[in-house]
């Protein structure tokens, strides 16, 4: 049983867009840490990560509320163009202020993007396997 054998085009272009995007935040998880380096001190650097938690939670927040509004495939889209920007600015960005507001978008599309996909995923299973 494998990729292949997915009846449902939806589900293999979730399955797509995770494998992509879990390859896109390997890849940019190295250069980002180099990246930093040149431009902050390690105090500056390890508050980054606050700014990037603090994206996944402003989003956790209203995540489900934007899908049931908009639907789950927007959401994804707009939190997918979010993410691609947010990837795109992040190296030529200098400014600590710029690079924590980017991250903070980096997180909140991150969530975005999970959340979305799961929506997707399990409005397509049958009762028999979800799990409560």
């Amino acid at each position: 049983m494998g990729f292949r054998s997915i009846q449902d085009r939806n589900v293999k272009l979730v399955y797509l867009t995770i494998f992509l995007l879990g390859t896109a935040y390997g890849a940019s998880l190295s250069i980002t840490a180099l990246h930093l380096k040149s431009l902050f001190d390690e105090w500056q650097i390890g508050t980054l990560g606050t700014w990037f938690a603090a994206g996944i939670i402003a989003m956790s927040l209203p995540a489900g509320a934007l899908i049931r509004r908009f639907s789950a495939k927007a959401t994804l889209v707009l939190c997918l163009v979010l993410y691609a920007a947010s990837v795109v600015a992040f190296p030529l960005l200098t400014s600590y202020w710029a690079v924590g507001a980017v991250r903070s978008v980096d997180g909140a599309a991150s969530v975005g993007v999970w959340v979305a996909c799961e929506t997707v995923l399990l409005a397509r299973s049958d009762n028999r396997t979800r799990r409560s």
